[in-house]
């Protein structure tokens, strides 16, 4: 996973220096030429009709329709000839599309120098830049639940007691693995031991510190009946309960 978020990383900071300057060059200055007259001069200068300004938006946004994205044109063709398009084929279809719309503006204005020259090329590299940075923080998020799920399966103790009743009606205790605890059991809670699993009091009276699932430091009373939650930490008092969920269910 770790890997797979440096890789995401890394593939969306390729494609934002590039988008930043095609951002700076398309947005910034334009706004800006009115009062600097020689980067006014500098964007304005012509090769054949096509200004400086758009022959510089052709080339960042080359690296990243093409080469940056290429993983993304693989995942929509794989999608399509699965009949399952996803949203790569939506992306993919609307930037390549603003793209070969203005590398066509640009070709056709080539030999006219009246023609005046709209392109797109910005909206295709920002709109794939904006797409690898949400993939990016998603997998961050995803790395951050991992972990927080990790470190609460961490609080599940290794050990539990396990009543048993035998035949002439004796209830007796043992001590167990933890992961061997089923639904249907019954154990034995005593004071400062944590839940093994998810479940119900049966008997006995206590209170219980759940501030691991609500983030309330307040002690919670549990008696006969209550419901008891995997990882939290019995206080005082010794109780039995029933178990209900194990493992990947609690």
């Amino acid at each position: 996973r770790r890997r797979r978020q440096r890789r995401k990383r890394r593939r969306m900071l390729y494609t934002l220096v590039p988008c930043v300057v095609l951002s700076v060059v398309s947005m910034v200055v334009s706004m800006l030429l009115p009062r600097l007259e020689g980067a006014k001069e500098v964007m304005s200068m012509r090769t054949g009709a096509v200004p400086m300004g758009t022959l510089i938006a052709w080339v960042c946004a080359t690296p990243i329709q093409f080469l940056y994205a290429a993983p993304m044109y693989r995942k929509a063709y794989l999608s399509v000839r699965a009949g399952a398009p996803g949203m790569d084929v939506l992306v993919m279809l609307g930037t390549t599309c603003a793209y070969v719309y203005s590398v066509m503006a640009v070709a056709i204005a080539w030999g006219d120098p009246e023609r005046e020259v709209h392109n797109f090329f910005e909206t295709s590299a920002v709109l794939i830049t904006f797409v690898f940075l949400g993939k990016y923080l998603e997998e961050v998020a995803k790395g951050r639940t991992s972990s927080a799920i990790s470190k609460l399966l961490e609080l599940q103790p290794s050990t539990a007691i396990l009543c048993e009743e035998g035949g002439d009606g004796v209830v007796t205790e043992r001590e167990i693995d933890a992961d061997l605890v089923q639904a249907g059991d019954t154990l034995k809670i005593l004071p400062g031991g944590k839940i093994p699993a998810d479940g119900v009091v049966v008997s006995g009276a206590s209170c219980v510190d759940e501030s691991m699932m609500t983030g309330e430091s307040m002690p919670v009373s549990k008696g006969e009946g209550s419901g008891v939650v995997c990882g939290t930490v019995n206080l005082h008092g010794a109780f039995t309960m029933r178990v209900e969920r194990v493992g990947g269910e609690t």
